[in-house]
């Protein structure tokens, strides 16, 4: 039975580093799929430094592959988060499907399905799947959750689309973390998660736990006041705490008989002295979080090459 194309032209960034051994099956499925669904599409590989060839194994496949296959290579290894941001800006699409990772555990129909949920009203559909995340995801889900300044809820990610409109808002943004889940999530458009039943365990992020916590840190900084809240609290309790100190100077001069010469007003005057410190820091934090929300600095990503796979 003949099905009808859709029209929208779609890319699909895909992130490689050193998947060689599961490249080459991967593309040719994803190439029949799009093949078979779409009228117009493109795939573009960001290739973040791999040192296995596996950019030569899709080569050695191109005359298999009708897609049009564009090749980022970047120039040293800069991770998940800023390679598929390099991509993403590569794209021509009206939508982008962002694969984060090769070690596919779902039916690449999936990607169909995401895409027609799209098509609903949602600017950035993602896939998730239907697997507990593991304890340090969990804690800093549900603290993102309670902190966060929209309120977001977050899951583990494989693939997601996004529209045109979505890039264009998420650019204007100019975010200085590359978190793309809180990112999305902080342009306020509508935003769904479809899950699935993973066919198979697999490995979703290779991150070092060092690596993950840096991450969640700075995440936690520029998408919750959850930092500046802690920080203004700790200077308001040493500043409370100084002036309880006072009070205790004042009362160890009245009632104690034979207090050392000169120890009542070293007292007095560090008291005072810090307590004045801890409250100007507060001051201080507060305005740094209000400069952090509205300047940043975005992080940059350095192309090797790029080039473009002859297809047939």
């Amino acid at each position: 039975m003949y099905q009808q194309k859709e029209k929208n032209y779609v890319s699909v960034v895909l992130y490689v580093h050193n998947n060689a051994k599961i490249i080459e099956k991967l593309i040719l499925e994803l190439d029949a799929l799009l093949t078979e669904n779409f009228s117009n599409f493109e795939i573009i590989l960001v290739n973040d430094f791999s040192e296995d060839g596996s950019i030569e194994k899709v080569k050695s496949i191109k005359d298999q592959l009708n897609a049009t296959v564009s090749v980022l290579n970047l120039s040293y290894y800069h991770g998940l988060e800023l390679a598929m941001s390099s991509g993403q800006k590569m794209a021509i699409g009206d939508y982008i499907f962002e694969m984060d990772t090769m070690n596919v555990d779902y039916k690449l129909s999936e990607l169909i399905n995401i895409y027609h949920a799209s098509l609903k009203g949602f600017d950035i559909v993602a896939l998730s799947p239907k697997k507990k995340a593991s304890l340090f995801n969990r804690i800093f889900y549900n603290l993102l959750e309670k902190s966060s300044l929209l309120k977001m809820r977050l899951y583990t990610e494989t693939a997601r689309i996004i529209s045109r409109r979505a890039i264009n808002r998420v650019g204007i943004l100019n975010t200085s973390v590359n978190y793309r889940k809180a990112t999305y999530h902080y342009s306020g458009l509508p935003t769904k998660n479809v899950f699935y039943e993973p066919l198979k365990e697999s490995r979703y992020n290779e991150l070092s736990f060092g690596s993950k916590f840096n991450l969640a840190y700075e995440i936690m900084i520029r998408y919750s006041h959850i930092a500046s809240t802690i920080s203004i609290g700790l200077s308001f309790f040493f500043f409370a705490f100084s002036v309880l100190m006072i009070g205790y100077v004042i009362a160890s001069y009245i009632i104690v008989q034979n207090i050392a010469s000169g120890w009542t007003t070293t007292m007095m005057f560090l008291t005072i002295s810090f307590s004045g410190l801890f409250l100007v820091l507060s001051m201080i934090l507060k305005y740094l979080d209000m400069l952090l929300r509205d300047k940043s600095i975005n992080k940059t990503y350095v192309y090797d090459s790029i080039e473009q796979i002859k297809t047939k």
